[in-house]
């Protein structure tokens, strides 16, 4: 009996870890030279994955040039080490285009409203996860926005601006990966509900984590240089056409170092 209830359980346990299927993005295409556009690849195995009810979207050791990756529900986008995520130029329009935002006023800046012309994008999901010890190279990346001296101006820049943005999202996860030149927002969550950012390492040259209108998130072990901007930050935006606070929301055991480090806590 003893034996038994072993086997079930490790079946319980291990099994549930093996039961959705591994997508190689190179089965889907993906050159990962750093020159061919692989973001249509990744893009490919994502929704074969999805229609397979999900899985790991796996990048092997390699360079991915790409533009938009739109992350779906029960996917974890896994980075091999050796792997990296570069963000395109913006002349080869790789990215997807902004949203509308419905004619509500904007009172916070385009890359607090827009959220597809991102690097990496989720709206809506579930179940979503980007792992593994590979890097996200935001060399593509603008890091300007449409605020002027403290004034929003409205509307999107017009380019890929953030290295991965979360909207209405519910479970995720970001865990040991290393985002270089993350753009305006190296990680911006907005609207988000229950999740984890551990052990991941940000050098960037704008914001490093944004928490905006989230409840129940978690910010674990990670590193954030940030010489020009926020570090890791909490804010209450109307982002989400509405106030809505954010709360329940842990930080512990992070290295921040940068500029404006008395904004780690803004907006509490």
């Amino acid at each position: 009996m003893k034996k038994q209830l072993t086997a079930l359980l490790f079946t319980l346990y291990f099994g549930a870890a093996t039961a959705m299927g591994i997508f190689n993005v190179r089965d889907y295409g993906a050159k990962g030279d750093g020159k061919t556009l692989d973001s249509p690849a990744i893009n490919a195995a994502i929704e074969a994955a999805v229609r397979d009810g999900g899985g790991q979207v796996l990048l092997p050791a390699g360079t991915y040039l790409s533009g938009s990756i739109r992350l779906k529900s029960n996917i974890d986008l896994h980075l091999s080490a050796g792997c990296t995520i570069l963000a395109a130029p913006a002349s080869m329009k790789a990215y997807d285009p902004s949203e509308s935002f419905g004619g509500f006023p904007e009172y916070q800046d385009g890359g607090h409203t827009y959220f597809h012309n991102s690097l990496i994008w989720a709206e809506g999901q579930t179940n979503v996860s980007i792992t593994g010890h590979g890097m996200i190279d935001g060399q593509g990346l603008t890091k300007k926005d449409t605020e002027k001296a403290g004034i929003v101006q409205g509307g999107s820049i017009g380019t890929g601006d953030k290295a991965i943005a979360l909207k209405l999202c519910r479970n995720i996860l970001i865990r040991d990966i290393t985002i270089f030149r993350g753009g305006h927002f190296a990680i911006i969550t907005t609207g988000c509900d229950r999740g984890t950012i551990d052990n991941v390492t940000i050098d960037t040259n704008r914001d490093g984590i944004d928490i905006d209108c989230c409840k129940y998130i978690t910010v674990t072990n990670t590193k954030v240089n940030t010489p020009s901007d926020d570090a890791i930050v909490l804010k209450s935006s109307y982002a989400l056409k509405q106030a809505v606070p954010c709360e329940h929301v842990l930080i512990t055991n992070c290295l921040v170092t940068g500029y404006k480090l008395g904004t780690f806590l803004d907006g509490t």
